[in-house]
């Protein structure tokens, strides 16, 4: 049976697998329920969803302190115990035996028992985000009915619903949607109403009810509720833990976190890999031991657990769209000193053992988590897209890499191999071995931080390390979202720790004395401090990729076409905000003229499509926050006073938004703040020479190393000039790209240490000389 109405309703609408739908009296009309999660929807669905394997061991435990199987202890009888699915919202309910019935008669039986509930309630909101006046688990479960069944496990073949799996969509009809959400996540269906709701109706109002803006319901806005924005509950589609509150969170929910809890579900972010390690169970699996795999602890004596937690400290900050300056998420928390002592406890802990899985072990994890994150690479552009306005198109660009890198060095996993050096005169035979430094961490810039997190995170642990990780405040949703990622991998609790916070958080693990190994990416000022520390505390070792002020030399035998799209284009991705950007053109006198024509037509025309970051076509999006625009105003400011010509650009575009003009400045002063200062924006110069010899003096001259272009049909000038530029990378014909293989990294003040390719592994691993006396004879 599809549907149910009553018996004076019209005839139910046919609904694909997985869906009921439900009559609702008030507004004569039909409602859909999703009978896994019992979250609701207007919408009439088009497409089936699915349980996971559809096997009670697929689906996640309930709460510790409820027997699921045996309902005496909630003062319900035992109910029906052979469905998979289920939990004591299956169970008699309001104490009545609900076994005997069938699926559309519990629910129908329910649907009156809650509003009956409801309409006697002074405030309505239930726990939902809590259980037991404790945070959620890593599930997310609460004791309010229809919050307590979960979502199906992630399985490949099958449809999900997720407010994060279709996140654009969503956003875009959030704003507009006529009518509150029933059954929105924490607060029940309608959202715990109370006082102020509809009883027959299982609609809220304001300001308790789960309606359109409810504060305690699980409605369309609720603060409390789980419903489409609800900041302490099940969040849309009412998924209470794994996802928090829906979008955007409000102060305790989890919005784009994982479970309730902390706003985002991570306190101090996810400590102990992915969630808090707690302390080590003895048997394999995390399961059996004392308690059993379903016991209260799960597995082991005291089993380890993966799960979000709030932070100690109490400190918090807020994420806001640079592409409307609108609040993404509120009470995100903050990584304290007690909560970065905690990661890197779980790390330490993991590393006993994550040392000695062999490489195939700890390559089929990281196999795993490509193939996860593969599937949901829109998921985590979407993330980038709404932090630092990055627009979508680019943010997948960005992520398509990310796989990649995960399955690159998985294949290192069990190839990290010495040398043997032969007894040769000195009657010595030696070895060299590659030894992890055991616990490490990253910090990463905001401008693409999932790219920059698997450069750091994938060797690390593929080498043999746990890692402690902390992404930038700017965009710190992608990196909080990859728990689930990570304990669905199938990582032991605490090889792989993320910690959420600001420049304090960082200042901690650089100065942590249990570290052994930090690699930071951000700018050159951050970097020092990050250096400082880590001189300072236990002269851990240290990578750095820090800015750079890179040029790109125009020869006149240069393809012009290839040659303005990759300075107009190429420079403009992520609308400036690359550090190996060359945001110094160098352009030979003969080709000038008619380059500047072409680059100032294509800038103009890359400016008409600068706009909302979530629509495809838009290529340049804002600048990342409010301090970013402002520090880049300053510059254009700068520029204007110092003489320099505006080619084009040169002012904010627009009235919302942190959106600056593509700009163009024209023989800027050598010593000029624009011309030797790295900007991170939309913000090209350009000067002309004569001859080789003096471009390549013009490109040395700077503080920076990072990269370098050279535009050129002569592969002998390519070759003769790229070996005299000082910079890490040298690219030809093209700006950089992001490569696999070969190292990047920078010379001079751009940094220290290379990421990617073998290079990046061998930055993890500490060098051993093993040597052999082969002069002691043998005893028989």
């Amino acid at each position: 049976m599809d549907s149910f109405a009553p018996p004076a309703g019209p005839p139910p609408p046919k609904v694909p697998e997985g869906w009921k739908a439900v009559w609702n009296d008030q507004y004569k009309e039909w409602f859909y329920v999703n009978i896994y999660t019992k979250a609701s929807q207007w919408d009439k669905p088009t497409e089936p969803i699915y349980p996971s394997g559809g096997a009670t061991g697929d689906m996640p435990p309930p709460p510790p302190s409820y027997d699921h199987n045996n309902a005496t202890d909630m003062g319900h009888e035992k109910a029906n115990s052979n469905n998979p699915y289920y939990n004591q919202q299956q169970s008699s309910g309001y104490g009545h035996d609900t076994s005997h019935m069938t699926e559309d008669e519990r629910l129908a039986r329910q649907l009156q028992q809650e509003e009956q509930q409801r309409a006697s309630s002074s405030h309505g909101h239930e726990s939902g985000g809590y259980y037991q006046g404790q945070p959620q688990s890593a599930y997310g479960q609460s004791s309010t009915p229809y919050d307590q069944q979960q979502l199906p496990s992630r399985d490949e073949g099958k449809k999900k619903s997720g407010l994060l799996g279709k996140l654009s969509s969503k956003l875009a009809s959030s704003g507009s949607h006529s009518r509150p959400m029933q059954y929105g996540g924490g607060g029940g269906y309608g959202g715990g109403y109370g006082s102020h709701g509809y009883p027959q109706s299982g609609y809220g109002h304001q300001p308790y009810g789960g309606g359109m803006m409810g504060s305690h319901g699980g409605g369309m806005m609720g603060s409390h509720g789980g419903g489409m924005m609800g900041s302490h509950g099940g969040g849309y589609p009412g998924y209470g833990g794994h996802y928090g509150g829906g979008y955007p969170p409000k102060r305790s929910g989890g919005g784009m976190g994982m479970a309730g809890g902390a706003a985002l579900g991570v306190g101090a972010g996810l400590i102990g890999g992915a969630m808090i390690a707690d302390e080590m169970g003895e048997d394999d699996d995390y399961g059996g031991g004392d308690d059993g795999g379903g016991g209260d602890d799960g597995g082991g004596e005291k089993a380890e657990q993966l799960q979000y937690v709030d932070s100690k400290s109490g400190e918090t900050f807020s994420v806001l769209n640079p592409n409307d300056e609108s609040t993404v998420v509120e009470g995100v928390h903050s990584a304290g000193e007690e909560d970065v002592d905690a990661a890197v406890d779980a790390a330490a802990k993991a590393y006993k053992s994550w040392r000695t899985f062999s490489g195939a072990q700890r390559a089929k994890c990281m196999m795993k988590m490509a193939d996860l994150i593969e599937k949901d690479m829109e998921k985590f552009a979407k993330f980038e897209t709404m932090c630092m306005g990055q627009p979508i198109s680019i943010a997948m660009k960005f992520m398509s890499s990310v796989p990649a890198y995960w399955r690159y060095y998985a294949g290192f996993c069990d190839k990290i191999q010495g040398e043997s050096f032969p007894e040769d005169g000195d009657k010595r035979m030696k070895m060299t071995q590659y030894m992890p430094y055991g616990i490490c961490a990253g910090i990463a810039a905001w401008n693409g931080t999932q790219v920059t997190a698997v450069k750091k995170i994938a060797p690390a642990v593929a080498a043999g390390n746990t890692f402690v990780f902390k992404a930038s405040e700017k965009s710190p949703l992608g990196a909080i979202a990859l728990g689930e990622y990570i304990k669905e991998a199938g990582f032991p609790p605490g090889v792989i720790n993320i910690v959420s916070g600001a420049g304090k958080t960082g200042g901690l693990l650089s100065a942590h004395m249990e570290i052994r190994k930090i690699s930071f990416t951000g700018s050159i000022a951050s970097g020092r401090k990050v250096q400082d520390a880590a001189t300072k505390s236990n002269l851990k070792d240290v990578t750095l990729e820090l800015g750079g002020k890179s040029p790109a030399i125009i020869f006149n035998d240069a393809d012009l076409d290839n040659t303005l799209a990759m300075n107009s284009q190429g420079f403009l991705n992520n609308t400036g905000q690359i550090c190996a950007a060359c945001s110094r053109a160098l352009v030979q006198e003969k080709i000038a003229p008619e380059f500047l024509k072409g680059l100032k037509g294509k800038f103009e025309e890359l400016s008409n499509v600068m706009g909302d970051t979530l629509d495809p076509k838009t290529m340049l999006g804002p600048l990342a926050d409010k301090a970013q625009f402002e520090r880049v105003m300053e510059f254009l400011e700068s520029g204007k006073s110092s003489g320099a010509e505006v080619l084009t650009g040169g002012t904010r575009k627009g009235e919302k938004g942190h959106f600056i003009e593509p700009t163009i400045y024209l023989n800027p002063d050598n010593k000029s703040r624009i011309y030797t200062d790295e900007i991170f924006g939309p913000v090209l110069s350009i000067k002309t020479f004569k001859t080789e010899e003096e471009a390549i003096e013009m490109a040395n001259n700077t503080s920076y190393g990072l990269a370098a272009s050279i535009y050129t049909s002569d592969v002998t000038r390519a070759m003769r000039v790229s070996a005299l530029l000082e910079a890490g990378t040298v690219t030809i014909n093209a700006p950089y790209g992001g490569t696999l293989n070969a190292p990047f990294g920078g010379m001079k003040q751009s940094g220290v240490g290379r990421e990617s390719g073998r290079y990046g592994l061998m930055e993890w691993l500490q060098s051993k000389a093993v040597v052999f006396n082969m002069a002691v004879p043998s005893k028989d």
